[in-house]
């Protein structure tokens, strides 16, 4: 039960904080390079793999949270996860927009695989991390909330 409070809380550290954060994007946002962030692994996880599920789960919704602040004043950051018996979507869509002519065309990729290493990037871009129950530390080891408010870019706890 610790552990799935604990994941609730590291999942939606950055959830909140969507409402939190600065408008702090560049007015030319073309100029900085697209993180492709490559949550692909996660697709391998078993249904009764408990714990790779909790982290999935927290990484996922934490990505997808920091892809919307990031994401406010242009497009900076692409998530690659989602991908069914026929084809790897979001690598289809990548590849659709990257080709000549698309919207990214020539635009500057840097990849990434770990969503703490994309919140360390963009760090500046959000104020605070938010907790929703004030009585759970979440402080295990290798968490998101110990990897992105107890060290890394050492967010702040909103409570």
């Amino acid at each position: 039960m610790k552990r799935r409070i604990e994941t609730a809380v590291a999942a939606w550290l950055l959830f909140l904080a969507a409402a939190a954060v600065s408008g702090s994007c560049t007015p030319d946002s073309a100029a900085e390079p697209v993180l492709f962030l490559d949550l692909s692994a996660y697709r391998d996880v078993k249904p009764d793999d408990k714990e790779g599920c909790l982290r999935m789960w927290d990484a996922l919704h934490c990505a997808a949270t920091l892809q919307g602040v990031v994401n406010r004043g242009g497009p900076l950051m692409y998530i690659d996860y989602v991908a069914n018996e026929f084809m790897e979507v979001d690598r289809f869509w990548w590849d659709m927009h990257r080709a000549e002519g698309g919207w990214l065309h020539g635009r500057d990729t840097v990849a990434c695989r770990d969503v703490a290493e994309a919140v360390e990037r963009y760090a500046g871009r959000v104020r605070g991390a938010v907790v929703y129950d004030p009585a759970v530390p979440s402080t295990s080891e290798g968490s998101l909330y110990d990897r992105l408010v107890l060290h890394g870019p050492r967010l702040k706890v909103r409570v």
